[in-house]
């Protein structure tokens, strides 16, 4: 199943994404950074996660062009200082944003 987000370009866009694992919250309290992916741009600002298993997304100000775009999500801890993917194309659920 898909998870569709629409971002308006130039406006302060505020959501929430849950991950789990097997049915287990995804806890994130680890975390160095993260790296959102929309069509080539890099995202690192305005992505938190202060509740285990739910990332929060601030977004908007970025130059993405328009359209509906396949999200790949980084994020980096000590256990992972290249990163680990936490969703993209390839995954269960694909996470698509609209960026309008």
């Amino acid at each position: 199943m898909d998870i569709r987000q629409i971002v308006y370009k130039g406006f302060d866009n505020s959501f929430s994404l849950s991950v789990d694992k097997a049915g287990q919250a995804v806890d994130f309290t680890g975390a160095i950074s993260f790296e959102l992916i929309v069509a080539g741009v890099s995202i690192t600002t305005g992505i938190t996660s202060d509740v285990a298993g739910v990332i929060d997304f601030d977004i908007g100000l970025e130059v993405v062009p328009s359209g509906t775009h396949t999200a790949k999500l980084i994020v980096i801890d000590s256990d992972h200082p290249n990163g680990q993917v936490i969703f993209d194309a390839n995954s269960r659920g694909v996470v698509k944003i609209k960026f309008v």
